[in-house]
């Protein structure tokens, strides 16, 4: 993220957070000559000599009313931005490649004097806000509150701070612009793109392994109490509930049923392939292969929580990330926050990150393994996997299975041809 420079906010002399006392200036510290300003100048300089040159009264005449308009646009740009005030709405957390809204919501407290093309965006700092787009209000009348939604888009996951409101004009014949920022910091947390199953990827399915392996192997699943029935010949007598029994005068046996399988655990490696096939997104340079695991994983973090699993997150980063099983709406939240927020690499190793947080303690779960590539490590870590889990899926981009199985919609530029 790029330094923020207060001294070059129009406006204020400093930023919360940057150092020093947040302080009015005037708002004449904002005004800027434009290109067509510049031109226009130079033109009426060249009038001028012109007419002291030849002695051109009449071309000097219209040099001086020349003059008179740069000072009158000077005043009204500065008056179109004075004292209107802005306030941001943004939204908690957005999805990387589609559009959301962001709300600004402009006043002018003034009784008598109007806002005149007032443009609306961020303040650029970096590559944080550069991309996001701008607004534009042609008239503010006195008193007047305007609300206008600016439509973004943002390609890439991760965090975006915003610092500040720029306010900016250039009424009325573009040869100046007037700028003032509104400190207003504010976080936007951006999800990645959440990819889809084609289909149930659990359907007919004990175990999917990539390199082979043993015969599955059955888990002894334990059973949940279901109800009370009547006893029926054959069955065992231990089942039976003797206090209801004597109380109902028949016999009542217990009904059980298998505990169906409600854990998941997602394993995320998104960088072990040894290269990195890079591609712009329009804010940079991008891993291709680690942006379609992060989205598969994202896909079958969302798809579990759906289906009622509660899930748990392993992921091999810069910062590993270790969240054990939960559900909920929250857990959803902390999962995509830390899918969105996973930089490369780690030294530590996908193995020892999976005995680190459950050992063998896997039997009970349903394994995801998302990785951009199958190196020996990773099919030594699935045959572990899959001796001790009930079942067992692999989502790696190298295998046709990954085409077949998951929809990542608009998040590479080969999907969006496609499309």
């Amino acid at each position: 993220m790029s330094t923020i420079h207060p001294e070059r906010i129009a406006g204020f002399a400093a930023l919360p957070g940057v150092g020093g006392a947040v302080r009015r200036r005037p708002v004449w510290w904002g005004i800027r000559i434009t290109y067509a300003g510049l031109l226009y100048i130079i033109i009426l300089t060249i009038m001028v000599m012109a007419s002291q040159i030849n002695e051109a009264n009449l071309l000097l005449l219209l040099a001086t009313i020349g003059s008179g308009m740069v000072l009158v646009s000077i005043v009204l740009v500065a008056r179109s931005v004075n004292r209107v005030s802005v306030e941001r709405l943004v939204p908690d957390a957005v999805m990387a490649g589609r559009s959301f809204t962001i709300t600004y919501i402009v006043r002018n407290p003034r009784r008598w004097s109007r806002g005149w093309g007032l443009i609306i965006g961020e303040y650029p700092s970096g590559q944080d806000a550069s991309g996001l787009g701008h607004g534009f209000i042609g008239v503010l009348a006195p008193g007047e509150e305007r609300r206008i939604e600016v439509e973004q888009v943002v390609p890439r996951r991760g965090r975006i701070r915003l610092h500040a409101v720029r306010v900016q004009s250039r009424f009325s014949l573009g040869l100046f612009s007037c700028t003032v920022d509104h400190v207003t910091p504010a976080e936007l947390m951006v999800y990645p793109v959440i990819a889809r199953f084609r289909r149930d990827p659990w359907r007919e399915r004990s175990r999917t392994m990539a390199g082979g392996g043993s015969a599955p192997r059955q888990v002894a699943i334990q059973d949940e109490f279901f109800g009370l029935r009547e006893y029926r010949q054959g069955d065992n007598y231990r089942w039976i509930h003797w206090r209801r029994s004597a109380r109902m005068g028949e016999l009542l046996v217990r009904e059980m049923r298998a505990m169906q399988l409600r854990e998941m655990v997602v394993i995320v490696d998104p960088w072990s392939a040894p290269y990195a096939r890079m591609e712009t997104d329009g804010a940079g340079m991008v891993d291709v292969a680690a942006e379609r695991v992060i989205s598969a994983a994202t896909a079958a973090v969302c798809d579990g929580l759906d289906r009622g699993y509660r899930v748990g997150l392993i992921c091999r980063a810069a910062e590993p990330v270790l969240i054990p099983v939960a559900s909920g709406r929250v857990h959803r939240q902390r999962v995509l926050r830390e899918l969105a927020l996973l930089q490369p690499e780690s030294a530590e190793s996908l193995a020892d990150l999976v005995a680190r947080s459950y050992g063998a303690k896997l039997g009970q779960a349903r394994l995801v393994v998302c990785t951009a590539r199958m190196s020996p490590q990773h099919e030594g870590l699935v045959r572990y996997l899959h001796r001790q889990a009930e079942a067992l899926l692999v989502l790696c981009p190298e295998q046709a299975e990954f085409q077949a199985l998951v929809d990542l919609g608009r998040e590479t530029r080969d999907d969006r041809r496609a499309s």
